[in-house]
């Protein structure tokens, strides 16, 4: 069976090619060299895949991997989430989040990519994670 291995945002398709080296690991829409998507479901619909796979997908790829799964049941044999959900339901913490994504991605198109990055890596909930970091970058 193949398996669609989905990273999440600033992620690459090698995020995870450690555990999954024959899967296909696609660039998602505003990543690498991948075109940007025009909505949601424009970047569901670049993943649909030929034939059945099992689904990994980490955080915004969780996400995608979960409307394709609901959008193509008969393609998603198998379904792996890691760290996402299927959204906020409550409508004033969905305005809020909504509201920090673009204060984000502002953030990223004034001060770029590697600001954002050194900024991410400061996250307290990322504090144990940093020893790691060394260990972790590919050779």
């Amino acid at each position: 069976m193949k398996t669609l291995v989905l990273h999440g945002f600033a992620g690459s398709p090698g995020a995870f090619a450690r555990f999954f080296s024959d899967a296909g690991a696609p660039c998602l829409p505003g990543h690498g060299s991948a075109p940007d998507a025009s909505s949601w479901e424009d970047a569901v619909a670049r993943l649909e895949p030929d034939e059945p796979v099992a689904v990994f997908g980490y955080s915004m790829g969780a996400r995608l991997a979960l409307a394709l799964a609901l959008r193509r049941p008969e393609a998603v044999t198998e379904l792996i989430l890691e760290s996402g959900t299927a959204g906020i339901e409550d409508a004033v913490q969905r305005a809020r989040r909504r509201a920090d994504d673009d204060a984000l991605a502002g953030f990223i198109e004034r001060e770029g990519m590697e600001n954002f990055v050194d900024r991410w890596e400061q996250h307290p909930a990322l504090a144990s994670l940093r020893p790691f970091a060394v260990q972790l970058r590919p050779e």
